[in-house]
C-alpha cells in the first residue's frame, strides 16, 4: 500500500455518532454492525462523504469495509478511526477510504497530540510544518480530536491565536476542517477554537461519541446532538439535518454546497405583529422565499415550518429563521396537531396561518429572526 493522499471535494457530508458503551447484536461496541446500513442510507441521501466519531472500528478479521463500500453510488470518501476496545480503549490508525474511478483506496495516519500542556513549542511548529500537509486532502483538512489545540487560547487576551502557524498552514481553497473527537469536550474555549478555525468562510465540523461518564457515574453527553458545526466564526450546528434511522446511531447531514441567502426580508419588515395567545411552547422553522412572497402578495399566507431539525424541502428556499410560541391546544387549519414537549415540538406541525390570524391560531408571539442563528 502506497498510502497516497486523496484529493477530495466534499459537498454533502454525513455525520455519524453513537453511544460507545452500547453493545450491538454482533457483540461489538464499535460501528461495525451499523456500518453497512449507515453507508447505504447516506448514499441514498446523496452524501459524497461520511465522517464517523472516533473509536470507530475494531479491525477484527471478519470486518471488510470493501463489502460495504463496493456498490455505493454517491459516497466517495469514508473516514473513521480504528481502535482496540477495552478499559481503557486504545486508539489506532485514522483511516480514509476514498474512491478514484471505480477503485477504492486507503489512506491512513495517526493522531500526533491531544493537548498543549507539557509539549515543547517546536512540536506544534513541526506539526504545522510537516504533518499538516499530510492532512490537507483537497477541500478538507483533518484535525483529530485535541489537535485543534494547535491554536491556543490566551487567558490574558481572552482570544484564540495562531501562535504555531497551524491555522495558517491551511490553504484558502481548503474550506472544510473535519474534527472527529473521542468524547465531548467540555471546556468552553474549545468552541472558541473551532470558531477561530472557521473564520474566513471555512466550515469546522466536530463529532464525538455519547456514553462518557464522570467519576461519580453521571453521563457527560449534555444536550443536543453529538456534533457542532461552525462557519465563518459562528456556530451553525442547526444547519445539520437529523436523519431518523433504526440503526442505534445518530446521523446528520450537512449540505456544505447549499447557499443560505438573506434576500427577501426588508429592513422595516423584520417583525410580524401577531396577537398574543396564552401559550408556553416554543417552536422554530424556516421562512421560505415562496412563502415570503405569498405573504406580501397573494391571499394565501401560509408559513412553512418543517419538523425540528429538518430543512425545507425541494422548492422551498429559506430566507430567514423564524421563532414563535405554539399553543398546542388550539385548533388550526394547516397540518396535524403539534407534538407535546416543553421547549420544543414533536415535528408534526407543518403550516401555521400568519396573515389574518384568528384567536384559534397555533402560533403566538411570532417573529422573524433576520440574519442570525437561533441560540
Amino acid at each position: 500500500m502506497d498510502n497516497k493522499a486523496p484529493h477530495l471535494q466534499i459537498s454533502m457530508l454525513g455525520i455519524v455518532s453513537r453511544d460507545y458503551c452500547y453493545t450491538y447484536p454482533n457483540g461489538f461496541r464499535d460501528f461495525s454492525y451499523a456500518f453497512p446500513g449507515v453507508l447505504s442510507l447516506l448514499d441514498e441521501e446523496g452524501c459524497n462523504a461520511v465522517l464517523f466519531s472516533l473509536f470507530s472500528i475494531v479491525p477484527w478479521d471478519d470486518f471488510d469495509p470493501l463489502k460495504s463500500l463496493n456498490g455505493l453510488q454517491n459516497i466517495k470518501a469514508v473516514l473513521y478511526e480504528e481502535f482496540m476496545d477495552g478499559n481503557p480503549r486504545t486508539q489506532g490508525r485514522y483511516v480514509i477510504w476514498y474512491k478514484e474511478g471505480d477503485t477504492w483506496h486507503e489512506y491512513s495516519f495517526k493522531q500526533v497530540f491531544s493537548r498543549l500542556k507539557g509539549l515543547k513549542p517546536e512540536i506544534i511548529q513541526n506539526f504545522a510544518k510537516f504533518e499538516m500537509p499530510k492532512r490537507i486532502l483537497g477541500n478538507i483538512c483533518l484535525l483529530i480530536c485535541g489537535e485543534t489545540n494547535g491554536v491556543n487560547y490566551s487567558r490574558s487576551t481572552k482570544l484564540v491565536h495562531d501562535t504555531f502557524g497551524m491555522k495558517g498552514a491551511i490553504p484558502p481553497e481548503t474550506n472544510i476542517v473535519l474534527n472527529p473527537v473521542h468524547d465531548k469536550m467540555k471546556r468552553p474555549e474549545m468552541k472558541l477554537k473551532r470558531a477561530f478555525l472557521s473564520e474566513n468562510e471555512r466550515w469546522v465540523v466536530s463529532v464525538w461519541n455519547r456514553g462518557k461518564k464522570s467519576e461519580n457515574g453521571k453521563l457527560m453527553d449534555g444536550k443536543g446532538p453529538a456534533w457542532t458545526v461552525f462557519y465563518d466564526g459562528k456556530e451553525v450546528t442547526n444547519r445539520v439535518q437529523l436523519i431518523a434511522n433504526s440503526l442505534d446511531v445518530e446521523i446528520g447531514i450537512l449540505d456544505i454546497g447549499k447557499t443560505w441567502p438573506e434576500k427577501g426580508i426588508k429592513e422595516d419588515e423584520d417583525e410580524i405583529d401577531i396577537p398574543n395567545i396564552d401559550a408556553d411552547y416554543d417552536a422554530y422553522g424556516w421562512l421560505t422565499e415562496a412563502d415570503y412572497y405569498r405573504r406580501h402578495g397573494e391571499a394565501s399566507k401560509d408559513l412553512f415550518i418543517p419538523p425540528m431539525g429538518k430543512l425545507p424541502g425541494e422548492g422551498k428556499l429559506p430566507v430567514a429563521m423564524i421563532t414563535g410560541t405554539v399553543n398546542p391546544e388550539a385548533p388550526h387549519s394547516g397540518g396535524p396537531a403539534v407534538g407535546e414537549g416543553k421547549g420544543g415540538y414533536g415535528g408534526s406541525i407543518c403550516f401555521a396561518r400568519v396573515g389574518n390570524i384568528m384567536a384559534d391560531s397555533q402560533i403566538a408571539e411570532f417573529r422573524v429572526l433576520k440574519g442570525k442563528e437561533l441560540e
